[in-house]
């Protein structure tokens, strides 16, 4: 009953939208089942690290920024990709927590005084827009970097453009609010059509 249940409940990959689904077919929703078993066991066993990947400035090639880059590395599964691991996170309800571990330990960083020693200007963090509309977003963003003791200018919050909501109007109030407090914002994967 609960497979049937978990089935019935998981999004069907697009390209399989139109077909009846049997046998191997299947095969896809066991994947997604360990997926987010491993999400929940990384959370507990703190199996996430956060990688920066560096930002250059083009014209004189130097090191300005880097972005915070989620990383899982699960006992049973090895490493298991950003691409894979973040969407059933969303599906799961796991991705606020997944960014609070984030932009805490991108704060700690920052506070730990490597980004100025380095020079880099700000750290960016992706943000799920499921993230942002959740009712006191903005409020625990300000309070984890107030925690740290960050200047909020030296965040930079990255929204896929990919993933852009269909309440534009609540979106728009979270970036407005985190704008007011100091933070800087960024389209990724601009120009991808949507």
């Amino acid at each position: 009953r609960e497979d049937v249940l978990f089935m019935a409940d998981s999004p069907i990959p697009v390209k399989e939208e139109k077909k009846v689904l049997s046998g191997r077919d299947l095969g896809y929703l066991l994947r997604r089942l360990e997926v987010e078993r491993a999400l929940h066991r990384g959370l507990e066993e703190r199996t996430f690290e956060v990688y920066y990947q560096p930002v250059y400035d083009m014209p004189s090639l130097s090191l300005v920024g880097a972005e915070a880059l989620l990383r899982l590395h699960d006992r049973v599964l090895g490493n298991v990709p950003p691409a894979e691991f973040i969407p059933v996170a969303e599906q799961a309800g796991v991705i606020d927590k997944l960014g609070g571990f984030v932009l805490e330990e991108v704060c700690a960083f920052i506070a730990g005084g490597v980004p100025d020693e380095l020079g880099l200007s700000q750290i960016g963090v992706n943000l799920s827009v499921l993230q942002c509309i959740q009712p006191d977003f903005a409020a625990r963003m300000k309070a984890v970097v107030a925690g740290f003791g960050v200047d909020p200018a030296k965040i930079n919050f990255e929204i896929t453009e990919s993933v852009a909501t269909n309440d534009y109007n609540a979106l728009d109030a979270v970036i407005r609010d985190l704008k007011s407090g100091g933070f800087t914002f960024a389209m990724d994967d601009y120009g991808t059509g949507y």
